[in-house]
């Protein structure tokens, strides 16, 4: 089992995001966060890269998953990668939230 599979390391992984983007936010006090050109181009590019895996995730690797693999280990799969697509879109979430 991977590291990020235990609850506690889930909730210090997402504690860890958070700090991390309010770090970010507060360390530019002057203009009270990120400069507005980082802000904006961080802020697009954690948009296209969550609306860019979740088309490719749902148009293009399951569609295709599903159709040529069995039924038992498409599931197999599923259940091996969902979890890591969740924690990899709540990442780059917190950037587009923050900024």
């Amino acid at each position: 089992m991977g590291i990020l599979s235990k609850p506690l390391s889930r909730g210090a992984a997402l504690f860890g995001v958070v700090a991390v983007g309010v770090a970010i936010t507060g360390s530019f006090p002057e203009k009270q966060g990120l400069p507005t050109q980082m802000s904006q181009f961080v802020h697009l590019l954690s948009t296209a890269f969550v609306v860019g895996i979740g088309d490719w995730t749902t148009f293009v690797f399951g569609i295709v998953a599903f159709k040529n693999l069995p039924r038992q280990t498409f599931g197999q799969l599923q259940a091996k990668l969902f979890p890591r697509y969740f924690q990899v879109c709540l990442c780059m979430l917190q950037p587009t939230i923050t900024c």
